[in-house]
């Protein structure tokens, strides 16, 4: 059955859960505004935004000057769009994130007024830890959930009630989702919906949806850019194909192998506490829309967990999913209460959690490090960094040249592979590459990362050309002799 408006009235349930809806989007949005740069997917795509704005190449995205292709370009332009209008700050990252997690919960709150289910599906998406997180964070995978979702809601929605219009908007969306991170855009909302109308003895009802105006918009908005791309800049289709699509399934070149169990119990605690609405709720035989709402929410979990590679945020697609499955059991009068009681809780907990990330250490914000460096005036100095990388410091610092004595960042993987970026070193010649730019006779600052790094901060010091200029958990600030206000190294 399509979810068809029966009452076109606010449903009541909307209305009772709006004081909490409001009030954890205030509190994300507050953290959104004030919480320091995390490190270091926010430094880095920070950092790419904002050199598209500085260098006016929003072709091929780059980070510290470096290019950068692990992924399109859609949710950078977003936050590019949003630095050229707010300047370079942290909530100018963050702010596509927040309208899409916005754009996210009236997509939900927009079925639950059509079908008039009364259902609280929109407080169940904005409580999601998951979702909290993503949506206040500099981040893909929140922009991909909001097109995601809109797709997927105009697809089915298309099996029953074709329009032209609908069929266009959802292949914008497609295209918008391809842009932002590639064929898993496609993948989800399509493999949903077939196997939605496959469960529901439709399958012929798929020639209403995949006509020539939705395709024309999904290749037109998904796939220019990839081939204008390769065109520029050889061994991307390559690249894309192998490393980041071939390896990413079937290898753990990655870095991110994890057991079979990670996104079912991710999703265990994506759905928290609503889940346990399960346990006390009677047996009825389900509603097609509710069985398709269960397939949104679980296919993706048995998707994602085939691959060797796997990250929390592959699985936000399928938080509204899980929303709309799960308002089906909290929807009724006798658990309102029980629903308030639970919102009005899990506020207090956003609450400590978002007062617990404005301290930098506990969000591996390098904050600190940039500030100091502000207040010593030294944004113009020559600078690198040794065992280890900082995405946040150019952002913070604008500026994309600073150097590396090793190992390089790994967003240069493809630069470095292609000849476009400094080849991986040995720590002894990365030493003395860091001895000899600080023997320069203009101010500069160096940044050791890790224990390590303490050596040859060591070393500096013996030969009388360093001088320590702030200490943190994760890194030290070192100046050379002509910088202003130095003070002598102490190990």
């Amino acid at each position: 059955m399509p979810l068809r408006r029966q009452n076109p009235s606010f449903p009541g349930g909307l209305r009772e859960d709006f004081p909490w809806i409001l009030a954890i989007l205030i509190l994300a949005t507050c953290s959104a505004v004030i919480r320091p740069l995390s490190e270091p997917d926010e430094g880095r795509y920070g950092e790419v935004a904002r050199e598209m704005v500085a260098s006016g190449d929003w072709l091929l995205p780059r980070q510290s000057g470096v290019v950068y292709p692990d992924k399109p370009p859609g949710a950078y332009w977003a936050m590019a769009i949003s630095v050229s209008l707010l300047g370079p700050t942290p909530f100018a990252i963050r702010l596509p994130a927040l309208l899409a997690f916005l754009g996210t919960l009236l997509l939900l709150a927009a079925v639950e007024r059509r079908s008039g289910r009364n259902g609280p599906s929109p407080l169940l998406l904005v409580t999601s830890p998951l979702l909290l997180v993503l949506g206040q964070l500099a981040s893909l995978d929140m922009l991909l959930t909001f097109f995601t979702t809109a797709a997927i809601l105009d697809l089915h929605r298309l099996s029953h009630e074709p329009s032209r219009g609908r069929s266009c908007r959802a292949g914008f969306a497609l295209g918008a989702a391809f842009l932002i991170k590639g064929p898993v855009g496609w993948i989800i909302p399509i493999l949903v919906v077939c196997t939605g109308i496959w469960a529901e003895g439709r399958i012929r009802t798929l020639g209403k949806i995949f006509w020539l105006g939705l395709l024309s918009c999904m290749l037109l908005l998904g796939l220019p850019w990839y081939f204008a791309a390769a065109r520029i800049q050889p061994g991307l289709m390559d690249f894309w194909l192998g490393r980041e699509l071939l390896d990413r399934v079937t290898s753990n070149a990655h870095g991110r192998d994890q057991a079979w169990w990670f996104f079912p119990a991710l999703a265990c605690l994506a759905s928290f506490p609503w889940a346990f609405g399960f346990f006390a709720r009677p047996r009825s035989k389900a509603s097609s829309s509710t069985r398709f709402m269960a397939i949104w929410a679980l296919l993706p979990v048995l998707l994602f967990s085939l691959p060797a590679s796997k990250q929390p945020g592959y699985l936000a697609p399928a938080v509204p999913g899980f929303a709309l499955w799960l308002a089906s059991v909290w929807s009724s009068p006798i658990r309102r209460k029980g629903r308030q009681w639970l919102a009005s809780a899990w506020v207090a907990v956003i609450l400590v959690a978002v007062v617990w990330h404005l301290d930098p250490e506990n969000t591996r914000s390098d904050d600190p490090l940039a500030e100091t460096l502000q207040m010593m005036g030294a944004q113009s100095w020559a600078g690198g960094q040794w065992n280890g990388w900082s995405y946040g410091l150019s952002f913070r610092l604008q500026r994309a040249n600073l150097k590396s004595f090793g190992p390089p960042p790994k967003a240069w993987n493809f630069a470095r592979s292609h000849g476009l970026a400094p080849a991986t070193v040995g720590t002894e010649q990365a030493r003395r590459a860091a001895l000899a730019f600080f023997a320069q006779d203009d101010p500069a600052f160096l940044v050791l990362h890790g224990k390590r790094a303490l050596g040859l901060g060591q070393r500096l010091a013996e030969q009388d050309e360093v001088f320590v200029a702030w200490r943190g958990p994760r890194n030290t600030l070192v100046l050379n002799r002509h910088a202003p206000g130095v003070r002598p190294w102490t190990p």
